[in-house]
């Protein structure tokens, strides 16, 4: 598996000074622009142990030894955070590796896998320009069930949508709203309202306050 010679590395756990409210709110505002423009991106899945195998979709049947790294691949912590949505989504690139450092596949390779974990679809794992033609529902629906801290709830949508907000930590489900009304400002697809009130149902507001709301939502085209 080939990289590029590379002279720089960007890595989110050291490069951002979380001390400065500044950096962290640029380096949050900025991170998809990163992911995108980078050569190449590295995921790191440190609950998986590879065995050496490398994984690959094709129409011929997996050795039991693969099937289970696949399972243990698509079970993996990282597809379940908050932020590793838009690390999925933006790179042009981007490697698996196994708690080892071994190389488990590349996004390609692994697109169909992917696609079925995630409902993303292989056309925006594969080229995340075409985020363009997914509706806000769709884009919000894969959101639904990742974990993070209220507030990142937001902040971690911010590439997938193409809008910039100041970070208010302390602010909570609020910065979720805040996200909503600044997709408003960029984009007339009314399929953001298009929630599921049984979700909320003590919500009597017009927008959502959190991505759950939009789970059953993930085929809705633009509206």
């Amino acid at each position: 598996m080939q990289t590029p010679k590379l002279s720089h590395a960007w890595i989110d756990t050291i490069c951002i000074d979380r001390s400065s409210i500044s950096d962290k709110s640029e380096a949050i505002n900025s991170t998809y622009r990163y992911y995108r423009e980078a050569k190449i991106c590295f995921a790191i899945l440190t609950d998986v142990d590879g065995n050496g195998v490398q994984l690959v979709d094709h129409n011929k049947p997996d050795t039991p030894q693969a099937i289970a790294v696949r399972d243990a691949f698509t079970n993996a912590r990282w597809f379940s955070r908050g932020w590793t949505l838009q690390e999925l989504v933006a790179p042009t690139r981007l490697i698996f590796y196994d708690k080892n450092w071994k190389p488990l596949g590349s996004k390609d390779d692994l697109c169909n896998t992917i696609a079925s974990k995630t409902h993303i679809e292989p056309q925006v794992l594969r080229d995340a320009q075409q985020l363009r033609v997914c509706s806000i529902a769709v884009r919000m629906s894969w959101a639904a069930e990742r974990k993070t801290r209220p507030e990142d709830v937001a902040y971690s949508l911010l590439g997938i949508f193409g809008v910039n907000m100041p970070m208010i930590y302390g602010e909570g489900g609020r910065a979720f709203i805040r996200l909503q009304e600044e997709i408003i400002k960029v984009s007339d697809d009314h399929s953001l309202f298009a929630w599921r009130l049984s979700a909320e149902p003590d919500n009597f507001g017009l927008l959502a306050r959190f991505p759950a709301a939009f789970e059953t939502y993930s085929h809705i085209s633009p509206v």
